[in-house]
């Protein structure tokens, strides 16, 4: 407060705030000097570190039970740029210019760094790829002090957006560790001992939309929101005081919104104080620290490369320049930089005498950035950091900021099939189906633009509120080469053949028309009311009720077809659902889980189908 009052320039102020923040972990060394004597370090906890309260602020995601159970989810794919303002080793991570380290201001940077993680333009965000010059205004602007941005071609933009979007449901969710091997680097980043990624599996896919931006006509973003404090995201390492590289992201509040100013926005954030507020043992087991690094920029096939759906969204230059199998990435990516960026030095510093201080600052700053990218030895971790990847995965399980009562992409979906549906909002950490997972990747950090890419999955578990009147509808297509007619329509025509389930002939020995199964949730009657068999074609339609309930209406098809153009056998399994009378959500999530259980009974046939018949 005092150097606020006192200090009127901006930039003197904030410098000064920026060392005095400095001194606030000074406390941490006393937490510290315990933890490592007893052997700890980081998210490494020993036996004498071992605390009753270590797991207090967990967001744990491999719980002792399945994160998700019987529920709907939306899934969130998300990419693209975000800008790390930030300090590095040597300088400490408070200096706000950068001086021996990989990172420094220069001249004409409009902002000082504040060791924000942004994902999207926003006040403070420096900007470096685009120059500022009254050369680049219309001559008839008026304004002989103007000056206009030019964009370089090429360079990507901060923003960070969701991909696509997909409504799932599971039966019971299964979250896991994927192994990478070990590493022993010593280099840009630092880390040891065995490296993971994370997996999601047993989730059943329902509606899902490639191309996000047609939910609403606009972009969903993500974001990281301030805290109470009015603190922004950053790394909470410390120079390796409280973590080693790959620190963990705090405050971690995340939002999904629809535009910019999205009044019906999702946001939540993740369970517990400040992480420099908990102790040391606490944030070991915090879950929030990188689960795995990585170093290779993309390679087809291998599981730990970035996903295609995430690929895609790197900026024009960068695809052309990550070849998946080039020897010569990243010198290529720097040598292709550095050629961009001498064109512009070219157009702004030797194309006329410079009379003004803002074409002095962009000149002195483009040949300073020419020379960092151009000079291993000044900058050797410029091109180290582009092949670096990091992994995080962990849960959400925090407050609700906004739970977007009216938010466009939950509508969407409402109306697609035929439920209203809302964020679960339940407030207990340890049930199943009360928190969000985010599993994400940070990598290829530009030392020049101050940017990284980020790409992830964000799981968020829903309630059904009402069915809106419509049936709800679900459907699947499996496809087959198309001389194979015959052979799937054996399985998939016949009424009483219930290839997906153990007890293949399900039919009633008395009444072939009907089929009965024992199920989790009672007696399933399945009754045939339509048979149409063609040359190219058949189908069955069948009504299902569970428990002798006649107040809730579902109507099943199986569907053969042959397509003569592109030769191929496609079998559709098409489910309606109704609601009569007035049903809560268990009832829907009991026929949803009926209905998945056969799907999966279905893509397990059809694996071994493929399995055990090479023809096919």
């Amino acid at each position: 407060p005092i150097v606020r009052q006192y200090v009127s320039d901006e930039r003197t102020r904030f410098s000064m705030i920026a060392k005095l923040k400095s001194l606030t972990v000074l406390s941490e060394f006393k937490n510290q000097f315990q933890f490592r004597e007893e052997g700890s370090y980081s998210d490494t906890l020993s036996t004498k570190s071992v605390r009753k309260d270590n797991d207090k602020y967990e967001e744990n995601p491999i719980p002792d039970s399945s994160l998700y159970n019987n529920t709907f989810l939306l899934r969130l794919r998300y990419a693209g740029y975000g800008t790390y303002q930030f300090a590095t080793d040597p300088d400490p991570n408070t200096d706000e210019v950068g001086v021996s380290g990989t990172q420094k201001i220069h001249a004409a940077d409009q902002f000082l760094f504040n060791r924000t993680m942004y994902l999207q333009k926003d006040d403070g965000v420096i900007e470096r790829n685009s120059i500022k010059s009254k050369k680049f205004c219309n001559n008839n602007s008026g304004n002989s002090n103007k000056r206009c941005q030019k964009v370089i071609k090429g360079m990507p933009e901060i923003g960070v957006s969701v991909v696509d979007a997909t409504l799932q449901f599971t039966k019971e969710s299964v979250t896991s560790y994927f192994s990478l091997g070990s590493i022993n680097s010593a280099g840009a980043v630092q880390a040891t001992g065995g490296q993971n990624t994370f997996t999601v599996s047993n989730l059943f896919d329902l509606i899902k939309v490639d191309n996000a931006t047609a939910i609403a006509d606009k972009k969903i973003r993500i974001n990281f929101e301030k805290d109470a404090t009015g603190q922004r995201t950053r790394g909470i390492g410390e120079n390796h005081l409280v973590y080693k590289d790959g620190e963990p992201y705090d405050p971690y509040i995340k939002s999904i919104s629809v535009g910019k100013n999205d009044l019906n926005n999702i946001t939540r954030s993740v369970y517990g104080p400040a992480l420099l507020d908990m102790t040391p043992g606490q944030r070991a087991k915090s879950y929030r620290v990188p689960i795995g690094f990585i170093q290779s920029p993309r390679n087809a096939g291998d599981p730990i490369a970035v996903p295609q759906w995430a690929f895609t969204e790197f900026s024009n230059d960068t695809r052309i320049q990550l070849d998946s199998n080039s020897v010569f990435y990243p010198n290529k990516y720097t040598a292709h930089r550095v050629s961009t960026l001498m064109d512009e030095a070219q157009a702004i510093c030797f194309s006329e005498k410079l009379t003004n201080q803002v074409d002095i600052d962009d000149c002195v700053s483009l040949l300073e950035r020419i020379r960092d990218y151009n000079t291993p030895a000044i900058r050797g971790t410029s091109k180290a950091w582009l092949v670096c990847w990091l992994k995080y995965a962990h849960t959400v399980s925090g407050d609700y900021l906004s739970t977007g009562s009216n938010n466009a992409i939950l509508d969407y979906f409402s109306k697609s099939i035929g439920l209203k549906f809302s964020v679960s909002t339940e407030t207990s950490r340890k049930i199943q189906n009360s928190r969000w997972l985010d599993t994400y990747a940070l990598g290829q950090m530009d030392t020049d633009l101050l940017t990284y890419y980020i790409y992830g999955e964000l799981y968020i578990p829903l309630s059904v509120i009402s069915q809106d009147g419509k049936s709800v509808n679900f459907e699947k297509k499996w496809t087959f080469p198309g001389v194979q007619f015959a052979y799937i329509a054996s399985y998939t025509s016949n009424f009483c053949n219930c290839f997906w389930t153990p007890n293949n002939n399900c039919c009633d020995p008395k009444d072939k028309s009907k089929r009965t199964f024992i199920t989790t949730y009672g007696t399933v009657v399945e009754t045939k009311n339509t048979f149409i068999n063609k040359e190219s074609s058949s189908e069955y339609t069948y009504d299902l009720v569970l428990n002798n309930n006649q107040n809730f209406v579902y109507k099943g098809k199986f569907l053969t077809t042959q397509d003569v153009k592109s030769n191929e056998v496609v079998f559709t399994w098409l489910v309606s659902l109704n609601c009569l009378k007035s049903c809560n959500q268990s009832t829907f999530i009991t026929y949803t889980s009926l209905s998945m259980t056969a799907r999966q009974g279905m893509d397990t046939f059809f694996q071994k189908l493929f399995t055990f018949n090479p023809d096919l």
